[in-house]
Order: structure tokens, then C-alpha cells, then sequence
């Protein structure tokens, strides 16, 4: 899959799951991504492979239902469809969107800089990972 076009498709998902993102400063929307690209990059290429095929699934789905992509829907009709994949009767179907939704989160609670504004506060673990109650 091309990746100019994985990276749109994937990036409106995360404005619409994480509405915090739209709020981000440049500088923190580019570290959102290359927090979300180093960590898929990790990942085994079968994984991408997966993510971007349910991410395109997502999409047709979208666009059958609505008549317009995602990103051209109305916000209270973004909710809608996102309610529609969290709650969705197939359970592979469901599981893989928590899964992009774990991965749309790490974009931003692993800032740092952004835990005040967010009201973040990793219980238990010091900035390196860390419980220093065990």
C-alpha cells in the first residue's frame, strides 16, 4: 500500500478517535506521527500489512454506509461510524479496531509535554518505565 495514502487514511482515523489531536501544536502532531511510525515500524511487515488492509476496510465501509469518506463526514457522524466499529458484531472486526485505537492513543499519551494538558498521569512508573513501588 502506498504510503502517502496509508498515512492520510490513518491520521484521519486518529483526529476522529483522539480528538485531542486537533488541538496539537505542529511540532506535537509531527511527534504523534513519528511516535506512530516508529512503533509500526517495528512491528513485523504482516502486521503493516493487516493494519493497512483493516484500515482500508474501514474506509470501504465508511463509504458504502455514508456515501463520503471519513474525513468529509460531519463530526457527530465520525462518532457514529467509530461507535459502529467498537461495538461491532464480528469480533476480529472489533478487536482490530481497539487495536488501531491503542495505536492512535500512543501518539498521544506517550508525550511527555502533553500529560498536564491531558490530565495524564502514569500511576506507578517513573519517565523510564519504572514502578518504583516494586
Amino acid at each position: 500500500m502506498n504510503k502517502a495514502f496509508f498515512d492520510e487514511k490513518f491520521f484521519v482515523l486518529q483526529r476522529v478517535i483522539v480528538p485531542r489531536v486537533s488541538l496539537m501544536n505542529p511540532r506535537q502532531r509531527d511527534e504523534s506521527r513519528r511516535r506512530i511510525r516508529d512503533f509500526l515500524n517495528s512491528r513485523p511487515a504482516a502486521i503493516r500489512l493487516k493494519l493497512a488492509v483493516f484500515i482500508t476496510l474501514i474506509d470501504i465501509v465508511v463509504f458504502f454506509k455514508c456515501r463520503k469518506p471519513l474525513s468529509r463526514l460531519s463530526p457527530p457522524q465520525q462518532r457514529k461510524m467509530m461507535e459502529y466499529f467498537f461495538d461491532h458484531p464480528v469480533p476480529i472486526f472489533r478487536k482490530a479496531f481497539w487495536g488501531i485505537k491503542t495505536i492512535c492513543c500512543l501518539g498521544v499519551y506517550s508525550q511527555e509535554s502533553l500529560h498536564v494538558d491531558i490530565n495524564y498521569h502514569m500511576r506507578g512508573f517513573d519517565l523510564a518505565g519504572n514502578n518504583p513501588e516494586l
